[in-house]
């Protein structure tokens, strides 16, 4: 591939090169490209086994977008008149790379599965050596060890009592880490106006991210220990990311000034100690207060905050939000199933409980993706 974005191919035609464009998003990227230049495309693209193209117009400026194996996406001049048109569309793709371009750097995957292998090989040599058994003898037990909820065989002298439902908790963590790696990439590619909120203010993914794997080691903890400390950090750690989830929305409506720059800094760091505070007075209280009814009001907050972005200036790509919302729903018809002692076997791996947790991270997941796919208009 050319190393400068913008070259001319054999013919002469000014060629930009766009770093980071799977096959899988060459279309998304292409519709959001003709969305912002008030491009009509000329029919729908053409799609072979290792190329795709599509051509766009704008009166006598025409440009065809080219997706191959070997050169990734690239946006050909096909006049010289359209030369002008494709350099903007290189400052456009450069400024808003992080949101225009959906795909996942590869940096970001090796981190999270490399810090995800590491993790599960650890927690794999302690099970090995036996040197837990019995670790949660000396620990106040929850009233789900000797009357669980749920449905998977418990075996008290085991570090992890519940199988499957402790394991299962990995997926928090796998969705918090790709949220911190995103945050880091934006952090070394970040832009002003042209990109949204979430993209542009870094903290903000590694706020999200770090209460994912809040989640995923107090869940985790709960289910391999049963116990009532375990119970309050699980129930109290599931607040964490929508609390992040209501501040980022708080974020997003102060004045633009109060979100970039020294005033961005202090806004930033109001809204975190605003979570943690949060997070810990839910931990404190945690007994006195009906977690169905804290869980539902704060999903309340978020469908609330949905809502008022219908009318916000940015636009938002609802795909993530209906696939938050479906994922959801499955989550609890899972949960739900796994109670009544419908979903599985006690001894089976394929627990109800388990679906639950990766179901709710996958929420979890598209619920960041949604905030992600902003575009100020």
């Amino acid at each position: 591939m050319p190393e400068k974005p913008l070259w001319r191919d054999a013919s002469g035609r000014l060629t930009l090169s766009v770093d980071g464009v799977e096959a899988c998003d060459f279309a998304d990227v292409c519709r959001r490209m003709a969305d912002r230049f008030s491009l009509t495309p000329d029919g729908e693209p053409l799609a072979g086994p290792d190329q795709m193209f599509w051509r766009f117009q704008r009166g006598n400026l025409v440009v065809g977008a080219d997706w191959d194996s070997m050169m990734g996406l690239t946006i050909v001049a096909e006049t010289r008149e359209s030369e002008p048109l494709v350099q903007e569309i290189g400052t456009w793709f450069k400024n808003r790379m992080p949101s225009a371009c959906p795909s996942c750097p590869r940096s970001v995957h090796g981190f999270v599965w490399g810090v995800t292998g590491l993790l599960v090989m650890a927690l794999i040599a302690f099970l090995a050596t036996g040197t837990g058994q019995g670790m949660w003898d000396q620990w106040a037990e929850s009233r789900a060890l000797r009357r669980p909820g749920y449905r998977e065989q418990i075996i008290p002298s085991n570090v992890f009592r519940t199988r499957a439902n402790t394991w299962s908790n990995l997926a928090y963590i796998v969705v918090g880490l790709y949220a911190i790696g995103l945050g880091w990439n934006d952090r070394r590619r970040v832009s002003p106006e042209p990109v949204g909120y979430l993209v542009r203010t870094p903290s903000m993914s590694w706020l999200f991210g770090l209460a994912c794997c809040y989640l995923g080691i107090g869940s985790g903890l709960f289910h391999a220990s049963l116990t009532r400390l375990g119970q309050q950090i699980d129930v109290a750690s599931m607040y964490t990311p929508l609390l992040v989830v209501i501040a980022m929305n708080f974020g997003r409506s102060v004045p633009a000034r109060w979100q970039t720059g020294v005033r961005g800094g202090i806004t930033q760091v109001g809204l975190t100690v605003l979570i943690l505070a949060a997070s810990l007075l839910l931990f404190i209280y945690k007994w006195s207060m009906s977690s169905f009814v804290v869980l539902t009001s704060l999903i309340a907050a978020v469908i609330g905050c949905v809502v008022i972005d219908q009318f916000r200036a940015s636009r938002m790509q609802e795909r993530w939000l209906a696939g938050s919302a479906v994922t959801l729903v499955a989550a609890v018809v899972c949960r739900e199933l796994d109670i009544a002692g419908r979903f599985s076997s006690p001894t089976s791996w394929a627990q109800g409980h388990a679906a639950w947790h990766l179901l709710t991270a996958l929420s979890l997941a598209t619920l960041y993706a949604y905030y992600r796919s902003e575009a100020v208009r």
